[in-house]
């Protein structure tokens, strides 16, 4: 039985590149790697033009505080610093660097270097920082801020697998293609807080992760998965935790009000890659006009994404139009993805 809670709605999922493998694209000539990538402090460039830099190497820091650096997705040569206005408000910058196509490694881009069971929760919290990750389901929270904060107070950890969003993708494909670093990551994150159980919380719907998943766990009683009604939003963190343990997280709180710590898969899989080759410089988006699923660098020009699925422009059906507007009756609010069939109607059907 899946593990549900009160309310959601069930859009149609438009989840077009569920069953395509994820595609690499090749970097462009020119990079712009923003160094405004996560929730906190600016960081400030640490290289200047005309400097050659490697894959890996920190090219922005932030001085103190809250905030994480920001490495270098390719190698080549610093041809400008733009400054530019944050998504958040604010000045940041972007490196934009000529790719000599070589991606040849930083010096300091090296594995942990040290055995998971010798490793104290402050070597790990380390790492994570210095690779320079943040939370990849949309938050962009530092990671490393949150294990650090989670330590000492959170006796269960989720890993969270759903996507409940239409047309999101990137972590289904994760879950098939590469589980085993889903499985590697958790591990990491159980013994940097000293966590003796973990959930893996994955779509009810999704027989296919669960059969991806389970062979990894051996006969473990620490790691057990569970699965969730399929419905939105159920990869909510509040949603989540109140269907998993039926904990009602109040307003202005988070899961380590009551001893919980949720990571997104894809954040999870970054840790276990952080500790691999100690950096972050790509990650996973979804094209759905073309059907398939990007793996790009950061900083890839956008329109090189678009020529390498051969997009012009996308119109919108009067079908897709007639989705998001209010449904006839009023119960279907704007950007519900009201649907004809009565059981699906509205935003807070059971």
């Amino acid at each position: 039985m899946a593990y549900t809670f009160k309310g959601g709605v069930w859009p149609d999922d438009h989840k077009y590149t569920k069953n395509i493998p994820i595609e690499e694209i090749v970097p462009t000539a020119k990079v712009s790697v923003s160094l405004s990538q996560h929730v906190g402090i600016m960081c400030k460039p640490v290289v200047k033009v005309g400097e050659q830099v490697r894959m890996g190497q920190l090219i922005g820091d932030v001085p103190g505080g809250l905030g994480c650096p920001v490495h270098a997705s390719v190698s080549g040569t610093v041809v400008q610093i733009e400054e530019v206005t944050a998504q958040r408000g604010g000045t940041s910058y972007n490196i934009v660097i000529e790719n000599d196509g070589q991606n040849t490694l930083a010096d300091t881009v090296q594995p942990f270097g040290k055995k998971l069971s010798e490793a104290t929760s402050e070597e790990i919290i380390a790492a994570v920082r210095a690779a320079g990750i943040t939370g990849m389901g949309a938050a962009a929270f530092p990671t490393y801020a949150k294990l650090a904060a989670a330590a000492g107070r959170a006796d269960t950890l989720i890993i969270n697998c759903i996507e409940s969003e239409p047309f999101a993708c990137a972590g289904h494909r994760l879950v098939l293609e590469n589980p085993a670093a889903i499985i590697h990551g958790l591990k990491i994150i159980m013994v940097a807080l000293g966590i003796q159980r973990a959930w893996i919380a994955v779509d009810g719907s999704r027989k296919e992760e669960r059969a991806a998943l389970q062979p990894l766990l051996g006969d473990t009683k620490l790691i057990q998965i569970k699965k969730v009604t399929s419905k939105y939003p159920a990869g909510s963190e509040k949603q989540l935790v109140y269907a998993l343990t039926k904990k009602e997280i109040p307003g202005g709180r988070t899961p380590l009000d009551v001893g919980i710590v949720v990571f997104n898969a894809q954040t999870c899989a970054a840790i276990y890659e952080a500790l691999a080759k100690e950096i972050l410089a790509d990650g996973a988006v979804e094209q759905h006009s073309s059907h398939r699923g990007i793996d790009k660098s950061f900083g890839t020009d956008w329109n090189a994404y678009f020529r390498f699925n051969r997009i012009l422009w996308w119109p919108f059906r009067a079908a897709e139009k007639n989705r998001l507007r209010r449904s006839h009756d009023g119960t279907g609010p704007v950007g519900c993805g009201y649907s004809s069939d009565q059981n699906n109607r509205g935003c807070f059907g059971a």
